[in-house]
């Protein structure tokens, strides 16, 4: 079995308002255990995704049909992504949207699956505005002058960094 691979990828808008990340998860439907279907993301850096949880569901021959949760942390912001799959070996697979839990708003969600050499994506998008966040940001940012921001009433992962070493550097001085 050749090895699952798991890609985070981020786009900002220029008006840094939505961030749009995406999540590619190779599949391999043929695999001898639904956890060795997906390959586990809790080893990439920065954004913090982590499969939450993988079940695998009773099914038709030539069928899995898998639950997949899947949670993103950010700094100061947390949301889960739920998502029920089913990997037909027939290259008819399909994944379905459950529902998303955490402090997000206006979210809005994509889901495709797509099939490449023999081997299933399963692309998960989603952009969401975090400018609920915006006041606290701002207020907490009057102690860090250096910083800069060109809009501090959004929050965008870059920001979001930056925002956090700046915060370690302050507490290494102190």
């Amino acid at each position: 079995m050749a090895q699952n691979s798991a890609i985070i990828d981020i786009e900002e808008r220029a008006d840094g308002r939505l961030e749009h990340v995406t999540t590619v998860l190779t599949i391999d439907a043929e695999a001898d255990t639904v956890e060795r279907c997906f390959e586990n993301i809790e080893r990439l850096p920065d954004l913090f995704p982590y499969l939450l949880r993988i079940t695998e569901m009773p099914s038709e021959k030539n069928k899995r049909v898998v639950e997949l949760v899947i949670r993103y942390q950010f700094y100061l912001v947390s949301c889960s992504i739920e998502v029920l799959c089913t990997l037909d070996t027939d290259g008819k697979s399909f994944a379905i949207f459950r529902g998303v839990r955490g402090n997000v708003e206006n979210f809005m969600f994509r889901l495709q699956v797509k099939e490449k050499n023999k081997r299933l994506l399963l692309y998960v998008s989603f952009n969401f505005d975090l400018n609920g966040i915006g006041p606290l940001i701002s207020a907490q940012l009057q102690s860090y002058p250096e910083l800069e921001v060109a809009m501090l009433s959004t929050f965008s992962l870059g920001f979001a960094k930056s925002f956090k070493r700046a915060v370690e550097r302050q507490q290494s001085r102190a």
